[in-house]
């Protein structure tokens, strides 16, 4: 059976004592929530497990997240809620403006990233390791990568598919 993700935080709910950005414990099953940007819940623990989990924001204010970058793995970000947002990964401005649901960024190793939600939001997190993608192309190519199979393009991308995923 898929796991069932846990509802959204829709404008105005709130959670007493909650700030933004934060969550209660571990939503049960796959998908765990985020206390943290891009801090997911026993990742430690899991060093070579892809990792999932989700951050929301109610968007009453604006709010103001960075992480410096997992060392040991790529964070690729899918976009569940259109948002209004600014994107900075590595220092490089990435999005100042809206993004919509369905749109992926991807954070490689060791980049740090900061982000100003302007409005409500909520995105899930994959937290990939490094030794999963290059074992990855060792099954796609029959041979090891010349140098790590680093994904280091953090534009935004757009899939239709994934934009009706975001809507469901």
């Amino acid at each position: 059976t898929e796991p069932e993700l846990p509802v959204p935080i829709q404008r105005g709910m709130r959670r007493p004592g909650a700030t933004p950005g934060t969550a209660p414990a571990p939503a049960a099953g796959f998908v765990q929530r985020e206390r943290q940007w891009r801090q997911p819940p026993g990742a430690a623990s899991r060093q070579d497990a892809i990792v999932v989990s989700r951050w929301t924001s109610d968007g009453d204010a604006p709010v103001s997240v960075s992480h410096p970058g997992d060392r040991e793995r790529h964070c690729i970000t899918l976009v569940l809620r259109s948002t209004s947002m600014r994107l900075v990964c590595g220092g490089k401005l990435i999005l100042d403006g809206r993004v919509s649901a369905g749109a992926i960024q991807v954070t490689a190793p060791g980049t740090a990233a900061s982000a100003v939600y302007g409005s409500a939001s909520d995105v899930l997190h994959l937290f990939v390791p490094q030794a999963v993608l290059d074992t990855c192309y060792l099954d796609q190519f029959g041979e090891e990568p010349d140098d790590a199979a680093r994904i280091d393009d953090p534009s935004l991308y757009a899939d239709p598919a994934l934009e009706r995923l975001g809507q469901g």
